[in-house]
């Protein structure tokens, strides 16, 4: 079954795909701190992977840090521009609105280390819908100086780019230095 009829059957029984899918991510996670010699998991992902990655920071302690590409915009942004249309169905979270902003439930991961990485010729992250975003992120991890970061781009669409992929490794070595400096 396709993504978008998948997530329409879920609809109808009053569950999503998204929360399945944020589901298995923690099954991922508790899978993989279970592994001996596993101190400590990044979770990073691209577009939806990368939605995925920040949801699952903001509702789970465990992992250590976290990074998204191509995918941190204002939903609510988005919905009043009509850009929502670039995002499949799968990705509903019914009610959340009325609760909380997309950079509000980002947010929530707050003090773990956090890159989000943005072109905004992507459609399904304009700039101004980013910004709502990064100012809520911005108010949640005030005080956890350094702990969050940004890379933008204004010509990359919804893509890695090789700028975003150094930007993550420096981040990920920054955060976890494989060696001691001293």
């Amino acid at each position: 079954m396709q993504e978008n009829a998948t997530a329409k059957a879920r609809l109808w029984h009053g569950r999503t795909l998204f929360c399945q899918m944020l589901g298995e991510q923690r099954a991922g996670l508790d899978w993989l701190l279970d592994r001996p010699g596993v101190a400590r998991v990044t979770v990073m992902g691209i577009s939806m992977g990368g939605t995925l990655a920040w949801w699952l920071a903001a509702l789970d302690p465990r992992p250590a840090a976290v990074v998204s590409m191509c995918c941190l915009a204002d939903m609510a942004a988005l919905i009043a521009t009509g850009a929502h249309e670039t995002h499949g169905n799968y990705m509903t979270v019914p009610g959340v609105l009325a609760l909380a902003r997309t950079g509000q439930v980002a947010g929530l991961a707050a003090p773990m280390p956090a890159l989000h990485c943005v072109g905004f010729a992507d459609p399904g992250t304009p700039q101004a819908a980013f910004a709502t975003a990064r100012a809520d992120l911005v108010a949640a991890y005030e005080g956890s100086v350094g702990a969050l970061q940004f890379h933008t781009a204004e010509r990359p669409g919804h893509e890695e780019t090789p700028a975003m992929r150094a930007r993550v490794l420096a981040f990920v070595d920054a955060t976890f230095p494989l060696h001691d400096p001293g």
